[in-house]
């Protein structure tokens, strides 16, 4: 069995709904493996809800399995807005290499900047478990790893099946951790110029950066996410040397 990527959020720090984002998308960071009956994502930024939107429509019982990368909002704030947490009859499992008391602090923070009444996750009907991951995970025919955070905000999170995807940012700890991946997925929001004239480009690490990682690694394929929120489809068609991350819809 091999595993595929479906992007439900390609933006970080902030949404850029616009009709010059159509393409590419407008959701921040949320993205699904492919391959297996049970349902995997990775980070659950506003991506999360439409894919949500989608779950409470399918299926009367859910169970999912969401990796978290970091606790920054645009990593977190669709939680609040996954219609499935709403529903006794789901099964959430969210997994971070972190205490569970911070990892539930960090995701509680974004529920109650949402509602300022919220009662904490044990207050939703849904069932949902933090889990500290500190050693691999099989889910089905996917063994998921965890890397260790370097110099990258964030950690990395690697899904082997026939092929390997990694999932990260940028950081000095990938050349090992993601050596020979089939794809690896990272963050870029600039190019170096555009670092180098002051684009806010935050965590997001740059095109080349992440060129010169993916060649280090020797991964077979390379794609860049996290768009900022200022580019347009029209610009991110316009990189050269890298592809960019497109956004998945369903009708």
């Amino acid at each position: 069995m091999k595993i595929s990527l479906r992007l439900w959020g390609t933006r970080g720090w902030l949404s850029a709904p616009s009709l010059q984002t159509v393409e590419y998308g407008s959701h921040t960071t949320c993205l699904q493996i492919l391959g297996e009956d049970v349902l995997v994502g990775v980070d659950a930024g506003t991506g999360l809800a439409r894919w949500g939107e989608l779950l409470a429509q399918q299926a009367a019982e859910v169970e999912i399995h969401l990796f978290l990368t970091r606790f920054h909002t645009d990593h977190l704030e669709g939680l609040p807005f996954f219609l499935p947490i709403y529903s006794s009859s789901t099964r959430l499992y969210l997994y971070a290499p972190y205490p569970k008391a911070y990892t539930q602090e960090n995701i509680e923070r974004v529920f109650t900047c949402a509602d300022p009444t919220f009662a904490g996750l044990d207050s939703l009907p849904a069932h949902i478990e933090i889990v500290e991951m500190r050693e691999d995970v099989q889910l089905g025919g996917i063994r998921i790893q965890v890397g260790a955070r370097g110099s990258a905000p964030g950690v990395p999170y690697s899904f082997t099946a026939l092929n390997r995807i990694v999932v990260a940012s940028q950081g000095d700890q990938l050349v090992p951790f993601a050596a020979h991946a089939d794809l690896l997925v990272l963050d870029a929001a600039c190019t170096e110029a555009e670092k180098q004239a002051g684009y806010p480009g935050w965590d997001g690490g740059t095109y080349e950066q992440a060129l010169v990682i993916a060649q280090a690694c020797g991964a077979k394929e390379l794609l860049c996410t996290h768009h900022g929120p200022y580019r347009t489809d029209k610009s991110l068609s316009r990189l050269e040397g890298v592809t960019c991350a497109k956004a998945f819809y369903c009708n």
